[in-house]
């Protein structure tokens, strides 16, 4: 007996402690605050992490028993052992604490609960030090019912609202305003989420419970508030709401740089958009209905910041809800932007800056406003006096280039030209004209298209290209879009003018006689010149020696016989005349008599 004494000594602090550590280990989190909240069927944002509940149930006084909670007990038994239990909250909120009986918790807070627990171990075991904590978050589904919606489940937890029910339900198109509750032990009772939010009454927007059901209906009128206001938004008003309801109690009032004396609200009426301008706080009386009314919006005293304009080949902006298209299509300081008829450029958009900014600074800022057709490397930056320089807005965009970069200052206009698809070519073609352009082609291949050059007026196939400013190009650069092609008259040939059947200019030949260049020009004319006689002479009118062999631009006359050339032409005539004078002089002679 004294030997098994011994050992059961020896024993008893390795047994102590054994439960000292499984007392202190965590126990498994329950599968059902484990699990992550989730709407059927339908898409919801995330809710908080479960360590970041268990943090806001510990430190809030609002927090209620809700089922499948998870709490631990930890007191002192007379013997000194340290007993440390867990405890689950049944689906009735029953809450089973062994040789201390069982405690009914529906409808208490946590908070309630401890001193209940700790009061009643405390009068069981003196000095029993009991304390109760919370270790796992419950969870419950809490269906929406509509009649604009089909049934959806969310999961909440002990501090979810009903607002917070419809956020992660997603519902859109539901009333803030008119949210009815149906509870087990109590009637259908309404609440209004907006109004709870703007703080004037937070009891209408209750935590929800287990088996709770969320009945939904369609919103009502909606206005936008918007510019210097403390909370920017849209409101759902009812019936009996008006302007005073809308600003100060759900925008929390004017901010104070707001231009009380110009307050601009839109309404929609049979013929469009029409804005009207009230006064504060004179309005909050005159104006009662917002029936019609899409927006309000309260403007700022501050002086409206500089800006500049980009003109030419830039989208318009497309405004996707009516408010927006209020905002834009309401004359204001705001930017804004003047759509083409039928097309997506725009005549014109601003853009607000800081007097001395950097046109680099403005252009990254409306980059996604540049049309894929805008040319962009020949820009022009127009000045409010009239003053203009040429800018390159492509090499701003690709690289620093601080030494091309521009301060700008107020009304300055970016001119943006769109990039023309074609190449003109001109000159000395065949058939010139206007080609669509080809990346990577040659201006041999656009001269091809137009024919070739030719040869009666263009004998060496020279030719110039130019861009759509007048800059001329190097012949090495590639041909861009809106470049023309010039092939220059061949000024150098030899001209043949006078008593010849086809007279003109034809290339130079090198020690070719005045012969052939007048053959060319279809020979002498044997009416106008019967002897063949003609001369030459050089590009300053001087007669050149006719020994001497022919120069570019040397010039050869044949001379006509007028004289006798007309006689011939013209005799049949003269004979004719004479005959009728003959005939009619009798008659006019006694008439004179």
């Amino acid at each position: 007996m004294r030997k098994i004494l011994i050992a059961a000594i020896l024993l008893l602090p390795a047994g102590l402690w054994a439960q000292t550590q499984a007392a202190a280990a965590p126990p498994a989190q329950p599968a059902a605050a484990a699990a992550a909240p989730q709407v059927e069927d339908r898409p919801v944002q995330a809710p908080s992490p479960t360590a970041d509940r268990l943090q806001l149930a510990v430190s809030s006084i609002e927090y209620p028993v809700t089922p499948s909670d998870v709490y631990r007990l930890t007191y002192r038994q007379p013997s000194g052992d340290v007993i440390s239990r867990d405890l689950q909250v049944g689906g009735d909120c029953m809450i089973d604490l062994g040789l201390f009986g069982q405690i009914d918790a529906r409808g208490l807070p946590f908070i309630q609960l401890k001193n209940r627990v700790e009061s009643l171990v405390a009068a069981s075991y003196s000095r029993s030090y009991p304390s109760i904590s919370i270790v796992g978050i419950g969870v419950f589904r809490v269906s929406i019912e509509g009649g604009f919606s089909r049934l959806a489940y969310v999961t909440a937890w002990g501090l979810t609202k009903v607002s917070d029910v419809l956020e992660a339900a997603g519902m859109k198109g539901a009333s803030l305003r008119k949210i009815e509750l149906l509870r087990r032990d109590n009637p259908k009772t309404r609440y209004d989420a907006l109004m709870a939010r703007s703080g004037a009454r937070t009891e209408l927007d209750p935590l929800v419970k287990p088996g709770d059901v969320v009945l939904l209906y369609p919103s009502g009128r909606c206005v936008h508030l918007g510019g210097e206001v403390r909370r920017v938004g849209d409101y759902e008003l009812l019936p009996g709401e008006g302007l005073r309801e809308l600003i100060e109690l759900f925008g929390g009032g004017a901010t104070p740089s707001a231009e009380l004396s110009r307050v601009r609200i839109v309404r929609l009426s049979p013929a469009g958009l029409v804005a009207e301008y009230q006064a504060l706080p004179s309005a909050y009386e005159s104006v009662r209905d917002l029936d019609d009314c899409l927006s309000v919006n309260l403007t700022s005293m501050a002086e409206p910041p500089p800006v500049v304009w980009f003109e030419g080949a830039v989208l318009s902006a497309r405004p996707d809800s009516r408010n927006e298209q209020a905002q834009v299509r309401v004359t204001g300081r705001s930017a804004e932007a003047t759509p083409a008829a039928n097309s997506d450029m725009a005549a014109r958009i601003s853009c607000p800056i800081i007097d001395g900014q950097l046109l680099s600074e403005t252009l990254i800022s409306v980059r996604d406003r540049l049309s894929t057709m805008a040319d962009l490397s020949s820009a022009t930056l127009v000045r409010s006096n009239g003053q203009s320089v040429t800018v390159d807005l492509l090499r701003l965009l690709s690289s620093k280039a601080a030494e091309s970069d521009i301060p700008l200052h107020d009304n300055d206009r970016i001119l943006i030209p769109t990039l023309v698809a074609t190449v003109s070519v001109t000159g000395a073609a065949i058939t010139p004209g206007t080609f669509p352009f080809q990346p990577g082609r040659p201006a041999p291949y656009y001269i091809g298209l137009a024919g070739g050059s030719d040869p009666l007026r263009n004998a060496n196939g020279a030719y110039s290209i130019t861009s759509s400013l007048g800059a001329p190009r190097n012949d090495a650069e590639p041909v861009q879009p809106g470049d023309r092609i010039y092939l220059p008259e061949n000024t150098a040939g030899i001209t043949v003018s006078g008593a010849v059947n086809n007279p003109g200019m034809f290339p130079y030949q090198p020690g070719y006689p005045a012969s052939y260049y007048i053959n060319r020009a279809g020979g002498i004319d044997p009416d106008r010149n019967e002897n063949g006689a003609y001369w030459v002479t050089d590009l300053g009118g001087k007669r050149r020696d006719m020994t001497l062999p022919l120069s570019a631009g040397d010039r050869i006359y044949v001379p006509t016989n007028a004289f006798g050339f007309n006689m011939i032409r013209y005799g049949p005539l003269i004979t004719s005349f004479l005959a009728l004078m003959t005939a009619i002089y009798p008659i006019i002679a006694s008439i004179g008599r």
